[in-house]
């Protein structure tokens, strides 16, 4: 007993004057911790209803919490802790400095708990944690700002952001505040001793792991077949600050090597059943035996409208209204977008290209016009339109719509105030009613066909529905409320239309820039990509389902090919009303998809997984290593897209 007493005291007298360092790490987990069960708490909808083991998951992934936590706080602590060193080597007993550091921990774990605290919406939305993609929208301060204060639910992770950093505050104060001392007889062997050992346990705790060929990754924390679990346990600051490593760079499989001959393959290989003739400059070209019909069109992008709002994936059914326009019209049941933002959404319907991972095409793409919509009917003798229901600036919409073609761009700016609401600005019904009648304007003043490109916002947050119109919700949240009225302005838009007389002689193509982070199924959410699609006009198609898979990039090819316009291009979409293509593919910033009838294959890149699911049933197993040719296949097919699209926005060969 007394050699384990003279231990401690051996121990507790050479650790003493780094006591600081482990009270801060302490303090900094238990504040890491309350962000994790609030995590849990606000994500709690993303937990599947069939889980089994449910306390190991829970406690598993608090661990591997644990850990993410650890490196992080190591990382910032480590000055710390050198600084400790040099002032017991120096034998001083002054507190100079300690101030210094004070104030380094406050400001850097209150980033830190800023960090915390934005990540638990942004992974509601977007069914990830923070990101560099945050980046994206710095440009518009103002207009995200007002977004996000005018949600009131984000106060609250605001409130836990101040919670946070009071406690680690005062927590630190406390701290800081104990003497140092350095009454105990150490000896400089032990001193150093004591020094290299804690050095040598911060190394391993900042690499995470003990094992030698690789440290802790964010692909570490995937230790089951649910998604939600695999996130539980990240470290918010890990996820960001991992991504912002390459946030300079482009992603490694776009730096490869690629050729003429390599783009003339991919080209050839879009649609591979249905070739049409290749030209030098590898675009292809679709004529037609009729003349063009010169029919208006109209496309609706409905703002995070995903196929899982129909009822799709056993998920709630919000869109009566929709659904009667799709049993009138030729809808697309497998059809994906681009990517998972608006400007993808917006990028790829216009010009036929693929979202490039987390690139902003909008801001990226802006030397040289694209040969889209706009430009072939602009060719044909259309007069072009683009509504936006806010700030025309917001994703440089405006300049990036002007410079391809758009001759006006209406936005919240050309209406009325009063009938602007919320950093949203235009209510759904009043944007889609404002179109109808800009449109009839023009009809009378300059006899031409039109084409008007419309984006709705109202079924994102905050969540304003309108209440002085005659739309009555049926369901109590008010997310599922926003979205039963925006469809009911899906209703009351074609309703109004055919009070014109030009409504038999439109075209109206319905689809959505995204969809929505519903249910938390998978680490790739399918439900922010599956987006429903119908192209309606009563008078000229008749109802048909379509299940070929498509999306947004096949709208140019698609709606141009209905229209009987002549057209060349290098974009990446087919006629889906004639053509098939073997998968369809997009991407979620860092991730990329790929999908058929049965299989949905997934590539993380920041976690370096890739995964292969049969989604119909939503079935949690991955078949990747039972069905690996068919993964490759998904994959070499998903990637020669991608970098064939890149090589030609790249080289501005469009």
């Amino acid at each position: 007993m007394n050699k384990l007493t003279t231990l401690y005291n051996t121990l507790k007298k050479y650790l003493i004057p780094y006591f600081p360092v482990f009270r801060i790490i302490l303090l900094a987990i238990a504040a890491f911790t309350i962000y994790r069960l609030c995590f849990m708490f606000f994500n709690r909808a993303g937990i599947p209803a069939d889980t089994h083991n449910t306390v190991f998951l829970y406690f598993r992934a608090m661990t591997l919490g644990l850990n993410f936590d650890l490196v992080i706080i190591l990382y910032l602590i480590t000055p710390f802790f050198i600084f400790l060193f040099i002032k017991e080597q120096l034998n001083s007993a002054s507190k100079k400095g300690f101030a210094f550091f004070r104030w380094f921990m406050i400001i850097a774990f209150t980033l830190c708990f800023l960090i915390c605290a934005a990540d638990i919406p942004f992974f509601k939305q977007f069914g990830n944690h923070l990101t560099k993609m945050f980046f994206v929208w710095t440009e518009s301060p103002g207009f995200v700002l007002h977004l996000i204060f005018s949600n009131i639910e984000y106060w609250g992770y605001l409130l836990l952001f101040i919670l946070l950093t009071v406690f680690f505050y005062i927590g630190s104060k406390k701290l800081f505040n104990l003497s140092y001392r350095l009454t105990e007889n150490r000896t400089q062997k032990g001193r150093i001793l004591t020094f290299l050992v804690l050095a040598g346990l911060t190394f391993v705790g900042i690499r995470g792991r003990t094992a030698f060929k690789s440290p802790i990754r964010v692909g570490t924390a995937f230790f089951c077949e649910y998604a939600f679990f695999n996130q539980l346990g990240l470290n918010p600051c890990f996820v960001f600050f991992d991504s912002l490593k390459e946030h300079s760079k482009e992603r490694g499989f776009l730096t490869e090597n690629y050729s003429d001959a390599d783009l003339k393959a991919a080209v050839q290989n879009i649609s591979p059943n249905f070739p049409h003739p290749v030209s030098g400059n590898f675009e292809r070209e679709y004529t037609f035996d009729s003349l063009p019909k010169n029919y208006n069109v109209m496309i609706v992008l409905m703002e995070s409208m995903s196929i899982s709002k129909m009822g799709y994936y056993g998920n709630t059914h919000l869109t009566s209204r929709f659904d009667s326009l799709v049993a009138q019209g030729v809808f697309f049941n497998h059809f994906y977008s681009a990517g998972i933002h608006t400007f993808n959404g917006l990028f790829s319907t216009e010009t036929g290209f693929p979202a490039i991972m987390d690139t902003h095409p909008l801001n990226t793409y802006m030397e040289k016009p694209f040969k889209g919509i706009s430009y072939w009917l602009k060719q044909n003798g259309y007069s072009r339109y683009f509504f936006t229901s806010h700030d025309p600036q917001f994703d440089n919409m405006e300049p990036f719509f002007l410079s391809n073609d758009f001759e006006q761009i209406y936005s919240q700016y050309d209406f009325p105030m009063d009938k602007a609401s919320g950093p949203l600005g235009l209510p759904d019904h009043f944007l889609l009613e404002s179109a109808l009648q800009k449109m009839d304007e023009r009809v009378k003043e300059n006899h031409k066909p039109f084409f008007s490109y419309i984006m709705t916002s109202s079924d994102h947050g905050p969540w304003e529905i309108p209440t002085d119109i005659p739309f009555k919700p049926t369901v109590g949240n008010i997310q599922d409320r926003a979205t039963q009225y925006a469809d009911w302005a899906i209703g009351n838009f074609i309703q109004k239309a055919k009070q014109y007389s030009w409504f038999n002689n439109t075209l109206f193509v319905f689809a959505a820039d995204h969809g929505g982070n519903i249910g938390n199924t998978y680490s790739m959410p399918l439900a922010y990509n599956h987006i429903p699609c119908l192209f309606y006009m009563p008078s000229q198609l008749k109802p048909d389902t379509i299940t070929s898979s498509g999306g947004q990039i096949d709208l140019l090819p698609t709606v141009l090919s209905f229209l009987k316009i002549p057209f060349k291009t290098n974009s990446m979409g087919i006629d889906l009303m004639h053509e098939k293509r073997p998968y369809m593919y997009f991407t979620a910033d860092s991730k990329i998809g790929c999908i058929d009838d049965n299989y949905y294959y997934m590539h993380l890149l920041d976690d370096q997984q890739e995964l292969l699911y049969q989604y119909k049933n939503l079935n949690m197993h991955s078949f990747y290593e039972e069905q690996k040719p068919k993964a490759d296949s998904m994959k070499n097919y998903a990637y020669q897209m991608i970098k064939a699209a890149h090589y030609i926005l790249k080289n501005k060969l469009y």
